[in-house]
């Protein structure tokens, strides 16, 4: 292999990767999830990439469940078939172990499990999704580290104000009521 066909075959890589974080960051960005941070890490013999959130799964099947769906719009960003049922908790790749442990805690069957990938389906295909993972992966392409407010503006381009406040649970109103009554206090 050429030097050349190296480099070409790392940047592939590299974009399949950053386009996949870009899915799990979307996936859970729009279920509430905060993403602190996304990181895709470019060696010669390895590519891998990881998103961070503020919070980590609880118990409470809810929660569980949005962190099963954030997993699985990694493999939808990139149009893959997420692993069949049931997935492996002894895979090789650890996006699988993850979502047969979230599984394994929601207690689904193959028919729970196809109602959860469904789900995944319909929020990818969703306008928001592609705006969120578009604007992430074309950041990516510039810097492979962003950090929790580079995520946040990225956000505010792709979804704007309202949305990105109420993904985030900050109130508008409140905050411009408190803006107010300090600038009138001054």
């Amino acid at each position: 292999m050429t030097v050349e066909e190296l480099l070409a075959s790392q940047v592939r890589r590299y974009e399949f990767i950053s386009q996949h974080e870009s899915g799990h960051a979307a996936a859970g960005a729009l279920l509430g999830l905060v993403p602190v941070e996304i990181e895709v890490v470019s060696e010669p013999l390895r590519t891998a990439g990881q998103v961070r959130f503020k919070d980590r799964p609880a118990t409470s099947d809810a929660v569980v469940r949005k962190f099963a769906l954030m997993v699985l719009g990694g493999w939808m960003a990139t149009d893959e078939e997420p692993p069949g049922w049931p997935p492996d908790d002894e895979a090789a790749e650890s996006d699988e172990r993850a979502l047969a442990a979230l599984v394994q805690h929601l207690r689904l069957d193959k028919t729970g499990y196809a109602a959860l990938t469904s789900e995944g389906w319909r929020l990818a295909a969703s306008d928001e999704f592609g705006l969120v993972e578009h604007a992430i992966k074309s950041a990516l392409r510039y810097r492979c580290f962003l950090d929790a407010e580079e995520i946040a503006n990225l956000l505010l381009i792709a979804l704007g104000t309202e949305r990105t406040a109420e993904l985030y649970g900050v109130d508008l109103d409140n905050r411009t009521r408190s803006e107010e009554a300090m600038a009138d206090a001054a």
